[in-house]
C-alpha cells in the first residue's frame, strides 16, 4: 500500500519551474525551457534505457529501490555510462545493488572513516561506497569478490553518482533499517494464531468417515488396504476407515479452533502496523466499505498526506538524481543548452503527485471549480 499510493500509476514526474532570472514573469524562452527539460526526460526512459540491464523501466526503478529501501532498511543503485547501446536513448544508466554487496572491502573492520562500506573524510562526510563485484558460484557466493570504488559525486562536475534510498536510519549509522522493524512482534503473535487456526481446519479436513462390520473378509481387506481403524490407519480428505463392530470404541477429539474473536483481533492488530507508517488499515487492506462516507474521506486523505511525505523522500533520494543525470547528459551532448549556470536553478521544479481518492467526484469537481473562479488556485494546483 505505501509503495503503491507514493509511485501512483504513472510515478511521480518533474515539472520544471526553470528560471533565468528568477523573477515572477516567465519568459518565452523559460518557457521553451521547461518544455525541453520534460521532453529529455520523458525521452531517457524509452526502451528501458535508464536501467543498466535493460529491464526496468523508470518507474520500476524507482518502486524497486522503494521496496528494497522498505523491507532491507536501505536501496543503492549507481551511475553508470554505457555509450553505444542498441536502442538506448541515453548513454548514462543506474544499476541497482543489492545492500548486501556495500561492505568492507576485503572484510577490513570498521574505522573513524569506514564503516559498514561507507566511506568518510575526516569531517564526516559520506564521500564514496564499497561494492562487492564478482561472478556468482554453483553455490550461491561470490567466487573471487573483488570491491569497486563509487564516488558519491563526480569530482569534476559535481553530479550526484549514487543513489541511497532508506526505511528508518539512526543518527550517525550510514545504513538504514527494516521499517518492518517496529512490528516484528506483532507480526510473529499474528503468524501464530493464524497457524492455529489453520491446524484446527486440517484437523477437521481429515476426520475419517468409519463404518464398522463384523465380516472377517471386509476387516482383511481394510488391513491390506491401511484403511482399518488404528496406529498405522493413512488419514487424508474424505478417508474411509473400517473398524471392528462392536468391539471398537471411536472418541473423536474437538478439532476446532474457538475463534470467534478472531476478526477482531486481526483487525485490532493490522490497525496498529498500519498506525505504525501513518496509513489507516481500510485503506491498505482496501475494505473501505464499511465505513461512512465522512470516515472513508478520512481516511483517504490520512493516507495521501502520509503518502506525499513518503513521495518527497524519494523525490530527494531517486527522483531529481535521476533527473539531473538526464539534463546533464544532455547539455554535454549539445541537445540541451541553459542561459542560467547554477543547477538549482536549471533542475528546479516539483513532481506531480499521483491522483487522489475521490468518495464523491461530483462535489469534488465543484470545489476545484468554484477555487479556480475565485483565482485562490491555479489549475495545475487544482
Amino acid at each position: 500500500a505505501k509503495i503503491r499510493e507514493t509511485h501512483g500509476p504513472k510515478g511521480m514526474s518533474l515539472r520544471s519551474a526553470y528560471s533565468e532570472k528568477g523573477g515572477t514573469q516567465t519568459s518565452a524562452s523559460e518557457r521553451d525551457a521547461r518544455r525541453a527539460i520534460e521532453a529529455e526526460i520523458r525521452r531517457a526512459d524509452y526502451n528501458h534505457s535508464l536501467d543498466a540491464g535493460r529491464m526496468l523501466t523508470r518507474l520500476e526503478i524507482e518502486k524497486q529501490l522503494d521496496w528494497i529501501a522498505t523491507v532491507m532498511g536501505d536501496a543503492w543503485a549507481v551511475y553508470c555510462w554505457k555509450p553505444g547501446r542498441r536502442g538506448a536513448t541515453v548513454s548514462g544508466c543506474w544499476r541497482i545493488v543489492s545492500p548486501d554487496r556495500v561492505t568492507n572491502p576485503e572484510g577490513k573492520p570498521d574505522t573513524g572513516t569506514l564503516r559498514q562500506g561507507v566511506k568518510y573524510d575526516s569531517s564526516g562526510e559520506i564521500l564514496s561506497i564499497f561494492v562487492q563485484v564478482g561472478e556468482v558460484g554453483p553455490f550461491g557466493w561470490i567466487e573471487n569478490p573483488k570491491w569497486e570504488e563509487f564516488p558519491i559525486y563526480n569530482e569534476t562536475t559535481g553530479m550526484r553518482q549514487v543513489i541511497h534510498r532508506k526505511g528508518y536510519s539512526l543518527p550517525g549509522s550510514p545504513r538504514g533499517f527494516s521499517m518492518f522493524a517496529p512490528a516484528l512482534l506483532v507480526m510473529r503473535q499474528i503468524q501464530g494464531l493464524k497457524e492455529a487456526h489453520v491446524a484446527g481446519k486440517r484437523a477437521q479436513a481429515v476426520t475419517p468417515i468409519i463404518y464398522f462390520t463384523d465380516e472377517e473378509k471386509e476387516l482383511a481387506d481394510a488391513v491390506k488396504a491401511k484403511a482399518k481403524l488404528g496406529p498405522n490407519a493413512v488419514l487424508g480428505p474424505m478417508s474411509i476407515l473400517v473398524a471392528k463392530y462392536g468391539n471398537t470404541d471411536v472418541k473423536f477429539m474437538d478439532p476446532r479452533f474457538n475463534g470467534a474473536d478472531m476478526k477482531e483481533y486481526l483487525i485490532t492488530m493490522y490497525a496498529d502496523l498500519s498506525a505504525m507508517w501513518g496509513l489507516p488499515w481500510q485503506v491498505v487492506r482496501c475494505e473501505m466499505g464499511d465505513a461512512s462516507l465522512s470516515s472513508a474521506r478520512a481516511g483517504l486523505d490520512q493516507c495521501d498526506r502520509t503518502c506525499e511525505t513518503y513521495g518527497l523522500e524519494g523525490e530527494q533520494q531517486a527522483s531529481r538524481p535521476i533527473d539531473e543525470a538526464i539534463i546533464r547528459e544532455s547539455v554535454a551532448m549539445g541537445r540541451l543548452a541553459f542561459k542560467a549556470s547554477d543547477w538549482s536553478e536549471i533542475m528546479d521544479g516539483r513532481y506531480s503527485r499521483p491522483p487522489k481518492y475521490s468518495t464523491d467526484r461530483q462535489k469534488d469537481a465543484n470545489t476545484i471549480a468554484t477555487l479556480i473562479t475565485k483565482a485562490s488556485v491555479s489549475p495545475s494546483d487544482a
